[in-house]
């Protein structure tokens, strides 16, 4: 029987030009030289948990039992905050204690969570200022090789929750906030399909100054709405409602930034 070779996903802020990336890499093939390793993302905003932990939840259910999926994305890099390894069906999370993982742990509770803390395991001489390649990676490659989870520290159950918006519930009405903007200037929202009532078929999102039906398509391009200039509401791929503007950016044309009340009316 032939053993696939173990998955690394990397999901981080580095960008391509500074050799970050390939260095994480390179710790990794130096301990699990059988190892793949997928790049999931490396062009998030900087310090942007928020956006890191949209592209983590949008990949890794698509993964392989088995996979490890590191993501680091990680201003307080060097201070207290506690680097983890949390244990989700089969899949090892490796990364900074911000928040990062907040999504994953919200559809999916972890079974364990662990502080990565035994020097045995982080690279020897390491920096202050680069734990993604002297603590994330070598423990994302021993996992990989098969290490108890165990070995690397102390378990924990009070992760850092994500920086995420509490949508608020009234009659008739959910209200919630812009989270994000993908690279077509679609508006992604915190509210989920699961927050609209079961039954409801037909509501109107408002946001600034626009009134858009919804749900007005069931994709991009499905059809030209009868109302709302032009926007799209719709739910996308991850299950959150967006607001579109096809063939333009909604985000610019509308100038909303995270944070934007969002309201969902029936």
């Amino acid at each position: 029987m032939i053993t696939p070779a173990p998955i690394i996903t990397l999901i981080t802020d580095f960008g391509d030009a500074d050799g970050y990336v390939g260095a994480v890499k390179g710790v990794i093939y130096s301990i699990c030289p059988q190892a793949r390793i997928v790049d999931v993302a490396h062009d998030v905003v900087p310090h942007d948990i928020v956006q890191a932990a949209m592209a983590l939840e949008a990949a890794a259910g698509y993964f392989p039992r088995g996979t490890v999926h590191l993501a680091v994305v990680d201003p307080t890099v060097g201070t207290s905050r506690r680097r983890i390894v949390a244990l989700l069906e089969e899949a090892y999370f490796v990364g900074p204690d911000n928040g990062i993982f907040g999504l994953v742990f919200r559809r999916r509770p972890p079974r364990r969570i662990i502080s990565i803390e035994n020097r045995k395991f982080m690279l020897s001489g390491r920096a202050t200022t680069f734990d993604a390649r002297d603590v994330f990676a070598p423990a994302a490659a021993y996992l990989a090789n098969g290490l108890d989870p165990t070995e690397l520290g102390p378990e924990i159950d009070d992760p850092v929750p994500l920086d995420w918006p509490e949508n608020v519930f009234t009659e008739g009405e959910v209200t919630g906030a812009v989270v994000s903007a993908d690279r077509f200037g679609n508006l992604i929202t915190s509210i989920s399909r699961s927050d609209i009532l079961e039954g409801v078929f037909s509501f109107t999102v408002r946001i600034k100054d626009r009134e858009v039906p919804g749900p007005a398509s069931s994709y991009y391009g499905d059809g030209v709405p009868t109302a709302g200039g032009g926007y799209r509401a719709l739910f996308g791929s991850a299950g959150y409602l967006e607001v579109a503007l096809p063939g333009f950016s909604a985000k610019e044309r509308l100038s909303a930034e995270r944070g934007e009340v969002v309201r969902v009316c029936w």
